[in-house]
C-alpha cells in the first residue's frame, strides 16, 4: 500500500484503488490524511502499464483454454472473479507515491 511521504501514513485499500484509478499523472492526487499532493513514482508508472494489460492477457489465456477443453460458462465467471481478486490483492501493493512530480520520458 502506498505511504504518504509527508505524513508517513499508509493508505487503506479502498483509498488506494479509488485515488489511483482516477489519477491524472500530471496533476497527482491528495493524501487522504494530510491533503498533501502526491504523485505516482516512476516505478509505479511502469507497473501500471503492466496492470492495464493483465485482465486482457488473462482473458486471452482463458479463451485458449476454452478452445482446448470446452469449459462451461460458470468456469468463466469463476475465472473473472479470480482476476478481480488478484487485482485487488496485488495492485495496491505495487503502488508507491512521492511528493515530487516524476520526470516524463
Amino acid at each position: 500500500m502506498p505511504r504518504c511521504e509527508s505524513c508517513n501514513k499508509r493508505w487503506r485499500l479502498k483509498q488506494t484503488i479509488v485515488k489511483t484509478s482516477a489519477i491524472d499523472v500530471d496533476l497527482g492526487m491528495n493524501c487522504p490524511y494530510c491533503d498533501e499532493l502526491q504523485f505516482l513514482d516512476a516505478k509505479s508508472l511502469k507497473r501500471n502499464k503492466v496492470w492495464i494489460f493483465f485482465p486482457l492477457i488473462m482473458l486471452i489465456v482463458y479463451g485458449l483454454l476454452n478452445l482446448w477443453m470446452s469449459l462451461p460458462f460458470w468456469s468463466f465467471i469463476l475465472y473473472l472473479l479470480l482476476i478481480v481478486v488478484i487485482f485487488i490483492v496485488f495492485y495496491p501493493r505495487s503502488i508507491t507515491v512521492t511528493n515530487a512530480k516524476p520526470l516524463q520520458s
